[in-house]
């Protein structure tokens, strides 16, 4: 390992404005130590700060004093002129007004233009492209599950589909969890220094119906575009060769065991088929 990061002399990081100043820190320890460099100003973190904010010497912990200094020593700023994945000027305009806190009056006109509750927005059928197939951003949780519920419900309703309820196929060593074993594991708050978050977040039933959108929430391959916010459709599902047929006519129906596969087509790859 050492060798290996003997040789670089550049690292490139891709949405650096999401990176805090204690990860900052923390990087800088990690690749001292692969180098077998000494790092004096890493040490333990406790909370997370934004990189552009100055450092508060009451609160901020040592890695992110640490990795503020390590931030402001860049000499050489790379500003992102094009932006291809949105094509809208008008747009990319008002981000970049955005960006530098100059957004004017006729920005704010543009905005409250786009609020579909507006008297002056263009009338919407919901029934009608593009908003039968819009997308929801939203940070609320439950908001997010019922306008998927929604979504799926919908689908199966138009294209006479069977809606499959894939549940979690947990274990214990070689057997299945009972449901006094699960419902310990779903209610506990933490276990061995971990919160419920070391589920992934993964819910206990995914719903699987063909012709369903779908989205990538971690970085797969990158470099094939298989990234977080990628979208896609999902196009097929093997079943397990134990899963009993699934019967025609039947709104909904909840597999014994997860399926084999469930194949995903994305809109946008650099994957060759």
């Amino acid at each position: 390992l050492a060798k290996l990061w003997s040789l670089p002399q550049y690292l490139i990081i891709d949405e650096i404005s999401m990176c805090s100043k204690d990860f900052f820190a923390k990087l800088s320890r990690t690749i001292s130590i692969a180098r077998l460099a000494n790092d004096s100003e890493a040490l333990a973190s406790k909370t997370t700060s934004a990189l552009y904010c100055p450092v508060q010497v009451t609160t901020d912990s040592e890695d992110e004093k640490a990795g503020r200094r390590i931030y402001e020593q860049f000499s050489t700023v790379v500003i992102l002129k094009e932006q291809c994945r949105v094509q809208d000027q008008e747009w990319l305009s008002f981000l970049h007004r955005t960006r530098y806190g100059v957004c004017t009056a006729e920005d704010l006109r543009m905005l409250r233009s786009l609020l579909i509750t507006s008297p002056s927005a263009p009338y919407t059928n919901y029934q009608m492209s593009p908003w039968n197939d819009a997308v929801l951003i939203t940070s609320r949780h439950i908001v997010r599950n019922n306008w998927n519920n929604a979504a799926i419900s919908r689908l199966c309703h138009s294209k006479k589909q069977t809606l499959l309820i894939s549940r979690a196929f947990d274990t214990i060593g070689k057997r299945q969890v009972t449901s006094e074993e699960r419902y310990r594991i779903l209610t506990r708050n933490k276990t061995r220094g971990k919160g419920r978050n070391e589920q992934s977040g993964l819910p206990q039933d995914v719903p699987l119906v063909i012709g369903m959108e779908v989205m990538v929430t971690l970085n797969v391959q990158t470099d094939l575009d298989v990234a977080n916010g990628a979208r896609g459709q999902l196009v097929g599902i093997g079943l397990d060769e134990n899963e009993p047929a699934v019967p025609q006519h039947t709104k909904q129906v909840i597999l014994k065991r997860p399926p084999t596969y469930v194949l995903v087509k994305l809109y946008r790859t650099k994957a060759k088929p």
